[in-house]
């Protein structure tokens, strides 16, 4: 952590400036909070008493922390004097038996912190973990417990509160405050290069600065799938030259043997592909990455390049072979699922109705659909436009023509955000979060699909082989282009509309069209036997 004294001393007095009145307090009772809670005082505990820290120093952090997330409303009441209420207790007597005088929650090494304080929690029967289940209830995962959370949280906000770096000097970005455009309706703001080894890190932040943030032409999620490949990358090349700060001795042996290393990694993930399968498609995808980034800094003539040229060290034979997309691997939201889907729309959380029937209607990416202004209707002389953008096509201002029906599902919207939303909608987004951790931005991409499958499991919806269907948002896309072909739409014309960058994609489309009246002859043809 590079803080220098200046830098700690007036963050501290902002800190200490700001903790007036009531955050002031060493004991918070809800009922006299500034921020007032509508609902009813179902609370684990009406005090919280942070007096329990008898470190002074983080004790404030601790109240400042909170006293931030309350008053930008990324914390709800039920955050604190719920969620978080035993977890401070717990913190607060670990710090005061174990860190009485550091200076700073950020002080304090955290490897060995974590390390003390999950024996501490083990030795008081406390959770270091907990065990979830997807939104469906078929998969479990394992998460940190949340008293380790609440640390994590601190510490990081901290970490990022005294740092005194450039974003771009720092280990991990925040893309937030970055210069440039961003999916909003994903759940991830950071990417870090902590898993890159040294002394090829700073090498790496270099490339990504100047494509993403530069040039701009890698998008941050285009840019957070590169680090796994650089990052086994270079810590192969470690291993094997331990001695090289740079690639110029990069060889074509070396790239073959990476290619045998990558053979030998586990494999991650839940993939219905085979083994082989998903070991040609990362030998491709890393291989893909490494050619791009030496390719990009021989261009620049950096230093740091291999002197052998990158046609010389990587063969286009190389790359597996990928299988070219067929009709049969888009799954689509068939005519029989959506009548389940309408039947049964009463048991959808209300926040995600709009949204859906946006979404079916319109043809947009999922992304596109909940980053919809509040104005993207437009009237015209043959009815109703929506209007948005196509941000993997960098398309502004994509129109699509939609029903009176779907208009009058948009402008009930917006006169909701109008009344519900003024004072949090400052995007004015047409599908807003209006409080909580993702307050004023787009409603997730991931939340909406969990409520989706929730539904599906909920109310039983199933396919025609009479399996849950399990939806995927793009399938939505995918029944529009469907359904347009079978409308008797052209391809060239559906290209347009969908605004698809070529037209591989629309093909596919009639492809699926074809085979489903194939399939309903060979239905008839059985049928007259």
């Amino acid at each position: 952590m590079h803080i220098d004294t200046f830098r700690l001393a007036k963050q501290v007095s902002y800190m200490i400036e700001n903790l007036t009145g009531y955050w002031a307090e060493d004991v918070w009772n809800i009922e006299q909070c500034p921020i007032k809670y509508s609902g009813r005082m179902k609370f684990k505990a009406r005090n919280m008493n942070f007096a329990k820290i008898s470190n002074p120093n983080i004790r404030n952090e601790v109240k400042f922390y909170f006293s931030v997330r309350l008053q930008n409303k990324t914390y709800r009441h039920t955050s604190l004097w719920d969620g978080y209420y035993p977890a401070v207790k717990a913190l607060a007597k670990f710090i005061s038996l174990k860190y009485p005088n550091s200076i700073s929650i950020i002080d304090i090494n955290k490897d060995k912190f974590l390390l003390e304080y999950r024996t501490f929690l083990a030795s008081r029967n406390l959770p270091i973990v907990t065990h979830g289940k997807n939104a469906i209830g078929n998969k479990e995962y394992i998460k940190a417990s949340i008293y380790i959370n609440l640390y994590n949280q601190i510490y990081e906000f901290f970490s990022d509160y005294y740092d005194n770096r450039t974003e771009i000097e720092k280990d991990r970005w925040d893309v937030r405050k970055l210069p440039i455009d961003f999916n909003q309706t994903r759940g991830e703001y950071t990417i870090s290069f902590e898993t890159v080894v040294t002394p090829f890190r700073k090498w790496v932040k270099k490339y990504l600065e100047q494509r993403m943030v530069i040039q701009q032409n890698l998008s941050f999620a285009r840019s957070r799938s590169i680090i796994p490949p650089l990052s086994a990358f270079f810590k192969f090349i470690a291993v094997r030259y331990p001695e090289w700060d740079d690639l110029s001795l990069l060889s074509r042996n070396d790239i073959l043997s990476f290619m045998g290393h990558l053979r030998t990694l586990p494999l991650k993930g839940n993939s219905k592909n085979t083994i082989e399968e998903q070991m040609k498609n990362r030998i491709r995808v890393y291989l893909y990455e490494v050619q791009a980034y030496v390719s990009y800094i021989q261009r620049l003539e950096w230093v740091f390049a291999p002197k052998k040229p990158i046609n010389h060290l990587i063969f286009p034979e190389d790359f597996p072979k990928k299988e070219r997309l067929k009709a049969e691997d888009i799954k689509y939201i068939p005519d029989d699922v959506w009548e389940q889907i309408l039947e049964n729309l009463s048991e959808l959380n209300a926040h995600y109705v709009p949204i859906l029937l946006v979404l079916e209607a319109s043809g947009f990416r999922i992304s596109d659909t909940l980053l919809l202004k509040k104005n993207c209707l437009e009237k015209k002389s043959d009815g109703w436009w929506l209007v948005g953008d196509q941000r993997k096509v960098n398309y502004t201002n994509h129109k699509i023509p939609i029903t009176d029906d779907i208009a009058d599902v948009i402008h009930a919207q917006v006169k909701l955000m109008d009344t519900e939303s003024s004072d949090s909608n400052q995007r004015d987004l047409l599908f807003p979060n209006i409080d909580g951790r993702r307050k004023s931005l787009p409603i997730s991409a991931k939340v909406f699909n969990d409520n989706l499958n929730k539904l599906t499991h909920r109310c039983q919806i199933r396919d025609s082989s009479g399996e849950i269907f399990h939806i995927k948002n793009h399938a939505f896309r995918h029944r529009y282009g469907v359904n347009m072909i079978n409308n008797g739409m052209n391809i060239l014309h559906l290209q347009k509309l969908m605004a698809h960058a070529s037209p591989e994609m629309t093909l596919i489309y009639a492809q699926i069209h074809d085979n489903t009246l194939r399939a309903s002859g060979r239905k008839r043809d059985l049928k007259g036997l």
